[in-house]
């Protein structure tokens, strides 16, 4: 059994979990060592909980359960159990930290500060829990691209200090295979080009761009663009870097490289809203992570999303237009792009099969300042 395989097992006895003070003091050895980042927030994120569990797997740690004595209360997807902490044997999820005035803490698919048995020990009435999970941020330098101080917080105390986690958020995902990325990039000049859904013919027309701002939807007798013209004036971006710390920059960053492309005016404040550019009926995504977050809404479920009903009611999830930059991973070059109805995302992707649910607390970068060195305790 492998390193990380072993690291999935939890521990024999709950009451040998490493103390935070103990864990404290293992992971002291990290500060200083160097992290270049690629860019990708999942591959970064995965090596800094590599090296979390290298080292505290290095230090004696707690004697792992046996398969026959414990069962994880967890809805399992695509094999993956959704929800429980990456690092069973010490009962630890990790992040990192970059830059920004704000730091958004996304806990996926539990509710953090709750008493929710995710573990239950079957020879026993021990259970591990939702709030028992320890939380590992790791503050990473930007000038030195080292890891600059390291934070263990419990659940509960990060809500004493900051407060509650907000209300939760489903959101519907999409799996871009290589195989799928190939695809795509066979397509004529790098564009997958599908047609528009015959069921908005009527409100398709040449040249059809509005004076309006881009956020406004069309009403009365305006029209949009059909999707073969969004493909002439988006081709220019094949080969250009979509650059940012995080999915959601870059995200924002070729959002408002289309808007450009369409011909509007970029307005002074960008804020989320679905679809991205709604004067066009359109979505826009970058992909660059096997992953691709779908939002609130997903072309599987066919409805008219409430932001649409009593202005475009035929307007649903299947014929809405998407957009998709599949970008190059360490530069962010936009190498191919997918365009088409949201009901052709099945010709190429795979859709998971359920929604992931995020629960979000944000966090002012000034509480992780000043701690250079350290390994500061919130528990």
């Amino acid at each position: 059994m492998t390193l990380y395989n072993e690291a999935k097992l939890p521990p024999k006895n709950i009451s040998d979990l490493s103390s935070p003070q103990i864990l404290a003091t293992k992971l002291q050895s990290l500060i200083g060592q160097p992290f270049p980042l690629t860019g990708k927030p999942r591959s970064d994120g995965n090596k800094f909980l590599h090296l979390v569990i290298e080292t505290l797997m290095s230090h004696t740690p707690p004697a792992p359960a046996d398969e026959q004595e414990f069962n994880i209360l967890a809805p399992k997807s695509r094999g993956v159990y959704k929800g429980v902490p990456k690092f069973l044997r010490e009962y630890i999820d990790t992040y990192i930290i970059t830059s920004g005035e704000n730091y958004n803490l996304q806990v996926w698919n539990r509710n953090p500060d709750t008493d929710m048995v995710q573990i239950e020990y079957l020879n026993s009435y021990q259970a591990l829990r939702s709030k028992d999970v320890r939380l590992v941020f790791g503050k990473i330098n930007m000038d030195t691209k080292t890891i600059e101080s390291i934070f263990i917080a419990s659940p509960d105390k990060i809500v004493d200090m900051f407060g509650k986690f907000g209300v939760p958020t489903a959101k519907y995902q999409l799996i871009i295979s290589e195989s799928a990325k190939h695809l795509v990039n066979q397509s004529p000049n790098h564009i997958a080009l599908f047609e528009d859904s015959s069921s908005l013919s009527h409100l398709l027309k040449e040249h059809a761009k509005s004076n309006t701002d881009f956020r406004a939807f069309p009403v009365n007798n305006d029209k949009i663009m059909p999707l073969t013209q969004i493909k002439d004036l988006v081709q220019s971006l094949i080969g250009t870097s979509i650059l940012g710390n995080s999915t959601r920059t870059r995200g924002l960053a070729l959002e408002q490289a289309v808007v450009q492309n369409l011909g509007y005016q970029l307005p002074t404040t960008m804020y989320p809203q679905y679809p991205d550019v709604p004067n066009q009926l359109l979505e826009v995504k970058t992909q660059d992570s096997p992953t691709v977050d779908l939002g609130k809404y997903s072309p599987q479920n066919v409805q008219t999303p409430k932001e649409l009903a009593g202005i475009h009611d035929e307007v649903n999830t299947a014929n809405m237009r998407y957009l998709i930059a599949i970008t190059e991973p360490l530069t962010g070059v936009i190498q191919d792009i997918f365009l088409g109805p949201g009901s052709t995302l099945n010709r190429y992707f795979s859709f998971v099969p359920d929604t992931s649910v995020k629960y979000q607390r944000g966090i002012k970068m000034t509480n992780f300042s000043n701690h250079q060195g350290q390994v500061i305790l919130w528990t």
